[in-house]
């Protein structure tokens, strides 16, 4: 029979993770309590903290000693810790930098020597605080929202598509504040509307008017579900502009001017022709029939050049014509003149909208405009209605100005 100590079970190792912060304030301690106390108190191997003290001279012989004992001290790593997370706020999450630029900077700075910084941990720091940014944004939401005063609010709204999924986007355009960011499959009325909803639950706010493009879905979502104003947005208004007829006229600027290089070219190769035959006569007379096709060619490139000449003037000033006519509905739509401060009414603003299409209508037709791009510079006017309902609800009395007799 064995002795009862030699058939009792050993207990399995645990073995736990000790996160470097933990690491380092242990190592803090180590010059005032024995190995052997350490390990006892913070339930470790004397293995393993032997292995820190021996990594940690092992880097005061390749950096800088004092470098070493402050980055691998408590203080250090937290100066560490917070230094990594104020770079991830302000270059990945506000600014346009990805976990391989972060990882790049952190090599060049050295810091890879005392955090762990390989892309794939810097892409688990990522998510962990993506999920704490989104958190704490709902926390805060929630906690703002119980004392915040009722606030009528404008929203725009668009969807953007970021790594091929769509994403569904609500803010408040005079605060900059987003509201939704939700990514989704359709993008109609009713998907819009279960989106401003979840968006403004719990927010003390009404939604007056929304802003967008002219998509069906959210026209229906502001006339038919939330029954309030549907405003057009100036870049859309201007982009189908672009896209009708000033695009259209910038490639024909292009196109006549290279006409012109190449006429010049063929110019100067037509002159040292003609002039390498005139070397081999004495008289023009004799000049053979290349000679002769030579001179005639440079007589025709002449009067291409002046025909291609006007042509550039004529088309210059057509672009340049649209160009501010599509300038000119950007300084126009305005509640008040941008030139001398005063109240425009809607109907002098729509007049004024109405001119500068006149002026876009004429050069899409003088310039031989395709079907498809003058549907462009159609679907642009067709906001002009909007436009103008956007400018009355506007000047329209509010609650409170009734009440305080404003206006």
């Amino acid at each position: 029979m064995q002795p009862l100590s030699s058939t009792t079970e050993k207990k399995p190792r645990e073995y736990r993770a000790i996160d470097r912060s933990t690491q380092a304030k242990i190592l803090d301690k180590s010059k005032d309590h024995s190995q052997r106390e350490l390990a006892e108190k913070y339930e470790i191997p004397r293995t393993t903290l032997q292995h820190w003290i021996d990594r940690k001279k092992q880097l005061e012989e390749k950096i800088d000693p004092v470098v070493v004992e402050f980055f691998e001290s408590s203080s250090g790593q937290a100066w560490l810790h917070n230094m990594c997370i104020a770079s991830f706020v302000v270059f990945h999450q506000n600014g346009n930098s990805g976990i391989p630029d972060l990882h790049e900077f952190f090599e060049m700075a050295g810091i890879n020597t005392f955090v762990g910084t390989s892309i794939s941990a810097l892409q688990k720091v990522s998510k962990t605080l993506n999920k704490q940014i989104i958190t704490f944004g709902k926390e805060e939401s929630e906690r703002l929202a119980q004392s915040m005063p009722h606030k009528n609010i404008p929203g725009a709204l668009d969807e953007n598509f970021i790594m091929d999924e769509m994403t569904l986007i609500l803010m408040d355009p005079i605060t900059g504040f987003i509201l939704a960011e939700q990514i989704e499959e359709k993008r109609d009325a009713d998907t819009w509307y279960k989106v401003t909803q979840a968006a403004l639950k719990g927010l003390n706010v009404t939604v007056q008017q929304l802003v967008g493009d002219e998509a069906g879905g959210l026209t229906k979502l502001a006339t038919s579900l939330l029954n309030v104003m549907k405003g057009s947005d100036l870049f859309h208004i201007q982009q189908e502009i672009t896209k009708g007829l000033t695009s259209h006229l910038a490639r024909t600027v292009q196109q006549v001017k290279k006409k012109q290089e190449d006429l010049q070219k063929e110019k100067q190769e037509m002159l040292t022709k003609f002039g390498d035959q005139l070397k081999r006569v004495e008289e023009v007379q004799e000049l053979s029939k290349r000679g002769i096709n030579a001179g005639k060619r440079l007589i025709e490139i002449e009067k291409e050049e002046k025909d291609n000449q006007e042509k550039i003037e004529v088309t210059e000033n057509r672009y340049r014509t649209a160009q501010e006519a599509r300038r000119g509905i950007t300084y126009v739509y305005h509640p008040f003149s941008l030139d001398t401060g005063e109240k425009q009414s809607p109907e002098i603003v729509k007049a004024k909208l109405e001119k500068s299409y006149a002026t876009l209508e004429t050069i899409a037709k003088e310039a031989d405009c395709t079907d498809k791009q003058k549907q462009k510079l159609e679907k642009s006017k067709g906001a002009l209605e909007s436009m103008i309902a956007v400018l009355v609800f506007f000047f329209l009395p509010s609650v409170d100005d009734q009440i305080y007799g404003i206006r």
